[in-house]
């Protein structure tokens, strides 16, 4: 049952309607849609398309250089941890993600 609902005063304002027709089509549609083997790298592509990837060895060699700093006394203990916090966390953008599965995907369709 679809029911409609807005603002505005229409003859079918606030009447609920059986969409039996509507609901077979869609599940028609969705149980048709068959995924390309390579749909989980093409996915990862896209989304990396337009994101910078941080550079592992320029960002650890970085935190070795605040590191030394922090001991010369060129750093507080709080400025210290904000820039550290700051590299560990572009880091974390390096390590792989997992893909996810078909199963774990159906969780969220549900």
């Amino acid at each position: 049952m679809y029911r409609e609902r807005h603002s505005h005063e229409c003859s079918t304002n606030n009447r609920s309607i059986m969409a039996k027709k509507v609901d077979d089509q869609i599940e028609e549609i969705l149980t048709s849609v068959r995924l390309l083997p390579d749909w989980q790298s093409e996915m990862v592509r896209l989304v990396l398309a337009n994101t910078e990837i941080p550079d592992i060895r320029g960002l650890e060699e970085k935190r070795r250089s605040i590191s030394r700093a922090y001991a010369d006394g060129a750093f507080n203990d709080t400025e210290y941890g904000a820039r550290l916090a700051k590299i560990d966390a572009k880091l974390r953008l390096t390590n792989p993600v997992g893909f996810p599965t078909y199963r774990r995907n159906g969780q969220f369709i549900r």
